[in-house]
């Protein structure tokens, strides 16, 4: 399993992103839902992916992965405070699972 940055505009309803404010040192994790009055929510999730309840998607200012890397080469594009990172599973099967089942 791996988190990796994302922008923005790759949140979507289907995958489990976190929210990370860097300057507050706050981590929302969970997924992204449209609510019945059409505003962006998160079904905030523990460690073992069960659901904690519900909140609005933070308002901070998320920074976009170019601006991240402009900043790294040393052009100042601000302070990123806050990042957008996705879950990527490890959907590897290793070869003992399939040892127990007989054909």
């Amino acid at each position: 399993m791996a988190w990796i940055h994302v922008d923005r505009s790759e949140v979507n309803n289907i995958d489990i992103f976190a929210f990370v404010n860097l300057k507050e040192g706050v981590t929302i994790k969970g997924r992204v839902v449209v609510g019945s009055d059409l505003n962006e929510q998160v079904l905030v999730m523990c460690e073992k992916g069960e659901c904690q309840g519900i909140i609005q998607v933070p308002s901070w200012n998320f920074f976009s992965k170019m601006e991240v890397v402009l900043k790294t080469v040393g052009i100042d594009v601000g302070t990123p405070e806050a990042v957008i990172l996705k879950y990527i599973p490890d959907l590897t099967i290793p070869d003992e699972i399939f040892e127990q089942f007989e054909l």
